[in-house]
């Protein structure tokens, strides 16, 4: 995944930020994409778990559309369940 996001993405950022919950530094990488590379993105993720590519496709820009529209919990972070689903059998 490293190697996706570095051709996406030249610059990251990188964000560090102390929890006192668990006692220690957390470092996060926000990557900022264009939507049609994170729609390029998805549906190479679903085909690649067995998805047909047009529904592959089709999939993947409904949810950047529901990210683009302010629908964060609809959006791109369905993923890794959507994909867990096909490898269960569930979709």
């Amino acid at each position: 995944m490293d190697v996706i996001i570095d051709k996406l993405c030249a610059h990251p950022l990188k964000i560090l930020f102390y929890t006192s919950c668990y006692d220690y530094l957390l470092e996060i990488v926000l990557v900022i994409i264009g939507d049609g590379a994170l729609r390029e993105l998805g549906a190479k993720i679903f085909e690649a778990a067995g998805t047909p590519s047009e529904e592959a496709a089709w999939v993947s820009d409904c949810l950047v559309l529901s990210n683009l529209k302010g629908v964060d919990s609809h959006g791109v972070r369905l993923i890794p369940g959507y994909v867990k689903a096909i490898e269960d059998g569930f979709l």
